[in-house]
């Protein structure tokens, strides 16, 4: 998750939110107006319900950047960038500029989100107990006691030694000290993640099965979230494996065909493309200096009445917005700065002009290639 709308940025850290922590605040809040809040505070209206359950709700969003903050925060402190926080439906994600070069620094980022849940959850448990003991509002005694329940599971449902959870970067850290191959940990913790994973989907559908329909469908949804994260941590890891050490020169494609920025849409679809056959192109001025990257799609979305008068230029994305990299880096390098959100292919140019262009086929093809070698 890197999309969403830019909440703020905290100690320089952007933060986002995806459309989908809606849904989770909506059933969050739902079920403490429900259920939680009544049962631990009766006798106030439905209205006061709701607004102290979105209230909680709000809260309990809090205390999962709060979680991600101390993945982010340590991380830092190690020397390792943080690009941003996103929160989504299924709780948050700190998106790092690299992997931790040591075990132990491995297991002190990770260790660190469940840490920092726990003080959470015994925050607000401090907060209902005196609360209860000065004759504080109920509702707000039944809300902090519903923020360190939540806190609690997450903690606990985090430690669950499967990755992507921070339990499964323990055990990756762990096997990596006690073996010394991270990449042989790493794949044991991902394979362990889907096993879970499997686990947690069949659970959900004895739970459907048994008439907790809720509860199920849940653990359903939240099994195929995990499975999904972890087949593509997997195949991550073994991409990384296989592109260690390799440059991008190695895998680029050489001179690649371009298009001139003043060249109409127009002609670059009915002459270029087809004799081509490429799906983008750098863009390039006159005198061979690059000015950006257009795709087939952004050239089809010009209309037919405009395509005669509309210089490529205008629907190209600008080269400050597209990755660029020197043939001498390293593949690995270049795709963990890369930003996932914009355009996957990577500009190649030495001394600021372009020699090359590296597609994620190129990638796919170096990783199978290698994948068939291990295997002949």
């Amino acid at each position: 998750m890197t999309s969403g709308v830019r909440l703020a940025t905290i100690r320089g850290i952007p933060v986002r939110a995806d459309a989908s922590v809606l849904v989770i605040v909506g059933v969050l809040a739902w079920g403490l107006a429900d259920g939680a809040l009544p049962e631990g505070a009766p006798g106030y209206s439905g209205f006061l319900y709701g607004v102290a359950a979105v209230a909680t709700a709000v809260v309990v969003m809090g205390s999962l950047l709060a979680h991600e903050f101390g993945h982010a925060l340590v991380a830092r402190r190690a020397g390792i960038g943080v690009r941003d926080i996103t929160l989504w439906m299924l709780g948050g994600v700190s998106r790092i500029e690299r992997e931790p070069a040591d075990p132990a620094t491995d297991l002190r980022v990770a260790i660190v989100g469940p840490a920092v849940s726990l003080a959470v959850a015994a925050g607000a448990m401090v907060v209902a107990f005196a609360s209860a003991r000065i004759g504080g509002p109920p509702l707000l005694g039944a809300g902090a006691a519903a923020v360190a329940s939540v806190n609690l599971v997450l903690a606990g449902f985090n430690l669950v030694p499967a990755a992507p959870l921070d339990g499964g970067r323990v055990l990756r850290a762990f096997l990596w000290r006690r073996h010394g191959d991270r990449c042989a940990a790493a794949l044991t913790a991902a394979r362990a993640g889907r096993a879970f994973a499997f686990g947690l989907g069949g659970l959900g559908l004895l739970a459907v099965a048994g008439g907790a329909a809720v509860s199920g469908i849940w653990m359903v949804l939240l099994g195929w979230f995990l499975l999904d994260a972890a087949r593509a941590e997997e195949a991550q890891v073994v991409a990384g494996r296989d592109l260690l050490g390799v440059r991008v020169g190695r895998l680029m494609t050489p001179d690649p065909w371009t298009l001139a920025a003043a060249l109409p849409v127009g002609s670059a679809l009915d002459d270029e493309v087809p004799r081509r056959g490429c799906s983008a192109f750098p863009v390039t001025d006159a005198d061979g200096s690059v000015r950006g990257l257009v795709g087939l799609r952004a050239l089809r979305a010009v209309p037919l009445s405009r395509r005669t008068t509309t210089p490529v230029a205008a629907v190209m994305t600008p080269v400050a917005a597209v990755t660029c990299a020197e043939p001498d880096e390293f593949v690995l390098d270049v795709l963990r700065r890369a930003d996932p959100t914009a355009d996957p292919r990577v500009l190649v140019l030495r001394g600021g002009r372009l020699v090359g262009l590296l597609a994620p086929s190129d990638v796919t093809r170096a990783v199978r290639t290698a994948e068939a070698a291990r295997h002949a």
